[in-house]
């Protein structure tokens, strides 16, 4: 199995597999981690990033990445969850995000591939390769390591706006 300091673009369900396994193996206190197995078997993971020894009474944010052809919106919300557990990206930049107030204000879900089989079938899949291949995203022209660092850049905004709000 792959470890994601290995995983430069974690796009394929069995790299989101590897990375999920991987974190959830060393922070299993703030990491919780279910899955729901598709028809033909492949797992789909809600990862949720929140104290277990001292949940947050109130409610949580989502994020989903349901099309298989998108994997960019997959790296985005991986990259952002390992900075909630780690304090770092995919890429060892430091968290601009205050991990210890969203532990404390409330749960942050991931659902980071909810079609893993359509996206193992999908014509994407052979051209996941490398970073610098682009992928058609919202603009095809968009390489893919810099559409998932506009989908993460949007989960950051989503999750400090709902910390801003839980100040206020």
């Amino acid at each position: 199995m792959e470890k994601t300091n290995q995983i430069i673009w974690p796009g394929r369900p069995g790299h989101v597999r590897a990375m999920i396994e991987e974190l959830q193996a060393a922070h299993p206190d703030v990491l919780a981690v279910e899955t729901l197995t598709q028809y033909v078997g492949t797992p789909v993971y809600l990862v949720t990033v929140v104290d277990r020894k001292k949940p947050p009474a109130g409610p949580g944010v989502r994020f989903s990445q349901p099309h298989a052809h998108e994997p960019a919106a997959t790296v985005g919300m991986l990259s952002v969850l390992k900075e909630l557990l780690t304090g770092a990206d995919l890429y060892g930049r430091p968290t601009r995000l205050d991990r210890e107030a969203v532990l404390r204000s409330f749960p942050v879900s991931f659902i980071p591939d909810g079609n893993p089989d359509g996206r193992v079938w999908g014509p994407l899949q052979r051209k996941i390769v490398q970073v610098n291949v682009k992928v058609q995203n919202n603009n095809p022209r968009t390489p893919p390591r810099q559409q998932a660092e506009l989908e993460a850049e949007a989960i950051r905004a989503t999750i400090e706006f709902y910390l801003h709000e839980e100040g206020s």
